[in-house]
């Protein structure tokens, strides 16, 4: 599947949708550490540097300059 035929579907998406899936990625990821509880060993600063890198490109997608 082409990354336009993506792009397209997701522009069809509500708020609501977008909502729905952000709540099921957070149950899914407490199933996850439930199951591997060695998870929660990892240090807060790697967590904080990951959800930095990771959010970058979306948060300037949506706020940056255009």
């Amino acid at each position: 599947m082409c990354w336009r035929s993506l792009d397209e579907k997701v522009k069809k998406m509500t708020a609501c949708d977008i909502a729905c899936i952000k709540t099921a990625v957070f149950f899914f990821t407490l199933i996850v550490v439930k199951m591997w509880p060695g998870l929660l060993n990892i240090p807060f600063w790697l967590l904080i540097v990951l959800v930095l890198i990771f959010s970058w490109k979306p948060v300037r997608s949506v706020w940056g300059r255009k």
